[in-house]
C-alpha cells in the first residue's frame, strides 16, 4: 500500500500514466491443503510483534491532544474488546515509546508494565471467553514513529500518521495486526489554526479551550490499525461530489493554502477514477463516509491509502497515477484487508494493476501496454524480483516486484480467462469478502469457481518463486516445415503456460501457440515460404525474458543498451551477436581493474541480456566491455547508492 517514492516518481518522469528462486518457498497451491488458514508470523521476518489471539477488538476510541510547538501528545485510548480465549495473568497490547500514565480495566485502575513493545496489564481476576471489557489507557510524550511532526516547504507545521506495516502502536496502544479490524472513534484536539482529518465521518467540532478546537471523527466500517489516519495542519479544504446510482459521495482534499487549485483539479480526476472503479469492481465501499486526501511533507513514503482519508506526499499531491493507485486501495486493502502481510501482493499487485487499467480506460491500449512494459523493467531495479511476492522478505515487503510482478500476475490471468471472466472474478471476489480479511487462497478459490478451471499451478509458479522465466528460442526450416523450440533457462520452477510465437515470412505471417510445460518444448509448423523473423510472445502476454526476435540478424556483434543507467543495485546489459561465437563480457572499474566476468561462453545469433548486480560494489564509474572474435565494444556505467 505504501508507494515506493523513488520508483514511482521515476515512472511518472518517464511518462507513465502512472533470478533466483527463493530457498524453501512456503508451500501453497497444489502443495498443501488450501483449506488450512495461512499462519501469521510463520516467517518471523514479516512480523516482529507478538500475536494476541486471546481477544477481538470491537472499537478503538482515541483521544489525542496535539502540542505542535513541543512536538508532544497527551492522549487516552479506550479499547473495547471481547475475550476469545480465557486469560488469567496478563492482557497484552502492542505499545511502545511513550510514557504510560495510568490504565483502567472497566472502571478500576489496574497495574501495568511496559516491556519492549508490549503493554502488559496484570489481571487481578481472569477474563473469561465471551465477556466484553473496556480498557482505558492514559499516556503522553513524543512518538518515535507512526505519528510525525514536520514542517512543509512553506514553514507550516504538519502532523500526520503513517502506520504501515506495524507502527500504529508507537502512538496509540492497540492490537497492531491487520487481521483484527474494528470500529474507530478519533478525537483530535489542536490549536485553532489547525484542521484535523481522520477516517470515516466528521461527527462534531467543538471548542475545547480558548485556543483549541477538538475534531471528532467516527469510522463505523471495520478498519485495520495500519489504515488509521491522523492529519492536521493549517489546511484549506477543497471539495467536490461524485454521484453514483442516485447518491452523492463527498470528495475532499485537505491542501496547503498555496495548492488549492491543484487540489481541485485532482478531485476532478478522482471523479473519473471512481466512475471507472465502481463500474469495474463495485460501488465505492465507504460511500456513507467520504473520500478525502491530505497533503503532507511525507518522508516515509510517497502516499498511503488510509481508509477514506488517503495521505499524499506534497511532492506527488497531484500525480494522476499515484492518486489512482491510492484510490483503488480503498477496495484492495481497505475494504478487503489481508489477513497478514504475507499476502501483501493482494494489496499492492492489485492496486498497481488497477491503476494501470484506469490508464487503459482513459488513455487507451497503447498507453496501458507501455505501463505494463515499464513495470516489467522497473521490477528488476531493487533486487526484490529474486524473491517470491507471496511472503516476501521484510526488506522487500514493499519491493518493486510485489507491486509490478503482482500486477503482471493479474494481467496474465486476464489474458488466460478473457476480459469478461476476469471482470466477473474481480466482482465476485469483492462482493464476497467486502469488509473482511482475505488470503491468497480465497482469491484462488474465486478464480477457480468463476472460471471452472484449476489455477493451482498458475498461482504457485508466479507467487511462490522468485525470478521470471528465461526463454531461449531456436528454430530450423526444412522445405515447408518450421521446427520451433523453446528452452527454459531459469532455475526452478519449470513454468507452464501457452506461449504465442509469430512466424514472419516474405508475404505472410502465422501466429502459433506452443504449450510450454517442460524445460524444452517443441512444435512443428507448416510454413510454405522462407522465414524472415520469428518473434516470441509478440503480444507480450507472458512475464518473461526472452531472445526475441529469434531470427533478427545484426550486422555486427555489439552492446545495444545498458539500463537503467545510472543504476543503484542492478543493471541489465543487452547485446547482439551476428553469428554463433564466443562472447566475453567483463566489468572494469575506473582504474582499469577487472571487477567481474559476467559471461564467457558461446552465444547464438540474436539479441541477449545479462544482469550485473552491483550491490557489493562501491558507487562510481564502471565500464562494461564485450569481446568477441574480431570485435570489442565498451560502455560506461554509473553506480549510485
Amino acid at each position: 500500500m505504501r508507494l515506493l517514492t523513488t520508483v514511482l516518481l521515476l515512472i511518472s518522469i518517464i511518462g507513465l500514466s502512472f533470478a533466483q528462486n527463493s530457498p524453501d518457498p512456503l508451500p501453497l497451491y497444489g502443495k498443501t491443503d488450501l483449506s488450512e488458514p495461512f499462519i501469521e508470523g510463520k516467517n518471523p521476518s514479516t512480523r516482529n510483534l507478538q500475536l494476541h489471539p486471546e481477544y477481538d477488538v470491537l472499537i478503538y476510541d482515541i483521544n489525542t491532544t496535539i502540542f505542535p510547538d513541543s512536538q508532544k501528545i497527551e492522549a487516552m485510548t479506550s479499547i473495547r474488546f471481547v475475550v476469545t480465549i480465557n486469560m488469567e495473568n496478563n492482557l497484552l497490547f502492542d505499545f511502545a515509546g511513550l510514557q504510560l500514565d495510568s490504565v483502567f480495566l472497566d472502571s478500576d485502575i489496574i497495574q501495568s508494565t511496559l516491556q519492549g513493545e508490549l503493554l502488559l496489564i496484570h489481571l487481578e481476576t481472569p477474563l473469561m471467553t465471551g465477556d466484553t471489557h473496556l480498557v482505558r489507557i492514559h499516556y503522553q510524550g513524543t512518538p518515535e514513529k507512526g505519528l510525525y511532526f514536520r514542517s512543509n516547504s512553506n514553514g507550516d507545521p504538519v502532523i500526520y500518521s503513517h502506520n504501515e506495516p506495524y507502527d500504529a502502536h508507537f502512538w496509540f496502544p492497540c492490537k497492531d495486526d491487520p487481521s483484527d479490524k474494528a470500529q474507530l472513534v478519533m478525537a483530535g484536539d489542536v490549536p485553532d489554526q489547525f484542521i484535523v482529518l481522520s477516517n470515516g465521518e466528521l461527527i462534531d467540532t467543538t471548542k475545547s479551550s480558548p485556543q483549541n478546537t477538538k475534531y471528532l471523527w467516527q469510522e463505523d466500517y471495520p478498519i485495520a490499525t495500519y489504515l488509521i489516519s491522523f492529519a492536521a495542519s493549517s489546511y484549506i479544504v477543497t471539495t467536490n461530489t461524485f454521484t453514483w446510482d442516485g447518491s452523492d459521495l463527498l470528495l475532499e482534499y485537505y491542501v496547503y493554502p498555496t495548492d488549492v487549485s491543484r487540489g481541485a483539479k485532482a478531485l476532478e480526476w478522482v471523479e473519473e477514477m471512481l466512475e471507472f472503479y465502481s463500474f469495474f469492481i463495485g460501488e465505492y465501499p465507504f460511500f456513507s463516509d467520504k473520500y478525502a486526501m491530505s497533503e503532507v511533507p511525507f518522508r516515509e513514503a510517497a502516499a498511503m491509502e488510509n481508509q477514506t482519508s488517503t495521505t499524499m506526499g506534497d511532492f506527488v499531491m497531484d500525480n494522476e497515477d499515484i492518486i489512482a493507485h491510492e484510490l483503488v486501495h480503498q477496495w484492495w486493502g481497505d475494504a478487503l484487508t489481508p489477513q497478514s502481510f504475507l499476502d501483501i501482493w493482494l494489496n499492492e499487485g492489485f492496486a498497481t494493476y488497477f491503476d494501470a487499467l484506469f490508464t487503459e480506460f482513459k488513455y487507451g491500449e497503447e498507453a496501458f501496454l507501455q505501463r505494463m512494459d515499464d513495470f516489467r523493467t522497473y521490477m528488476r531495479s531493487d533486487g526484490s524480483l529474486a524473491y517470491p511476492i507471496y511472503n516476501p522478505p521484510q526488506e522487500y515487503l514493499f519491493g518493486n516486484a510485489v507491486y509490478m510482478k503482482g500486477a503482471w500476475v493479474l494481467h496474465m490471468l486476464r489474458n488466460e480467462v478473457g476480459d469478461q471472466i476476469f471482470k466477473e472474478i474481480i466482482q465476485k471476489y469483492y462482493e464476497e469478502y467486502n469488509y473482511l480479511n482475505v488470503q491468497t487462497r480465497l482469491f484462488v478459490e474465486t478464480v477457480e469457481s468463476v472460471s471452472g478451471q484449476s489455477y493451482a499451478t498458475f498461482f504457485d509458479q508466479w507467487l511462490n518463486y522468485g525470478g521470471i522465466p528465461l526463454l531461449i528460442g531456436s528454430w530450423e526450416q526444412g522445405k515447408n516445415i518450421v521446427q520451433l523450440s523453446v528452452r527454459q533457462d531459469q532455475p526452478e520452477p519449470v513454468y507452464q503456460f501457452d506461449l504465442e510465437v509469430l512466424i514472419k515470412g516474405i508475404s505472410a505471417d502465422t501466429l502459433v501457440v506452443i504449450p510450454v510445460f517442460e524445460r524444452e518444448s517443441q512444435r512443428s509448423i507448416s510454413f510454405g515460404e522462407p522465414v524472415s523473423k520469428i518473434i516470441i510472445d509478440p503480444n507480450e502476454k507472458i512475464l518473461s525474458t526472452n531472445n526475441s526476435p529469434v531470427y533478427y540478424i545484426p550486422s555486427q556483434s555489439s552492446l545495444i543498451r545498458l539500463y537503467p543507467n545510472p543504476f543503484n543495485e542492478s543493471i541489465t546489459i543487452t547485446y547482439q551477436i551476428e553469428k554463433v561465437k564466443k562472447v566475453e563480457i567483463i566489468i572494469y572499474d575506473v582504474l582499469g581493474q577487472r571487477v567481474e566476468t559476467l559471461l564467457n561462453e558461446k552465444k547464438t545469433t540474436g539479441i541477449h541480456q545479462v544482469d550485473w548486480d552491483g550491490r557489493a560494489y562501491a558507487s562510481g564509474i564502471y565500464y562494461c566491455v564485450m569481446n568477441t572474435s574480431g570485435t570489442s565494444d565498451v560502455r560506461k556505467m554509473t553506480l549510485i547508492k
